[in-house]
């Protein structure tokens, strides 16, 4: 039996005004790396911090954190891809990107895309 890894990429869209992105599914996909525009709004408190939210039916979304009670967060960079813990993704089937922390987003003033690297493994 041989396995191979099967890359691959989505784009998520943030609307003018907007804090959390759209949905995407991520169901036997694991998220991997996201990749920043080279415009995103930020604060000099929340610099370039993204969280996320979770879904395992697509419409009652929750805020995601790690065992130890800390929010899931990665530190993004303008123009920068920024790689993810595969693991913390495992078993959700849909996930948002907030542009922020959950108790303080930050809403991005213009129309933003952002790119999602995704990836599975496949056995033959």
């Amino acid at each position: 039996m041989t396995t191979t890894y099967q890359p691959n990429f989505i784009t998520v869209d943030f609307s003018t005004s907007s804090l959390i992105s759209d949905s995407f599914q991520i169901t036997s996909q694991i998220p991997t790396y996201v990749q920043f525009p080279s415009a995103w709004d930020s604060t000099a408190v929340q610099f370039n911090n993204i969280t996320f939210q979770g879904s395992v039916d697509g419409s009652t979304f929750v805020d995601l954190y790690k065992a130890n009670g800390n929010e899931i967060t990665i530190v993004g960079a303008q123009g920068k891809a920024i790689p993810l813990d595969p693991l913390i993704f495992i078993n959700m089937n849909f996930l948002q990107i907030r542009s922020g922390l959950g108790s303080s987003g930050v809403f991005q003033t213009s129309p933003r895309t952002v790119s999602i690297g995704l990836g599975r493994f496949l056995s033959n």
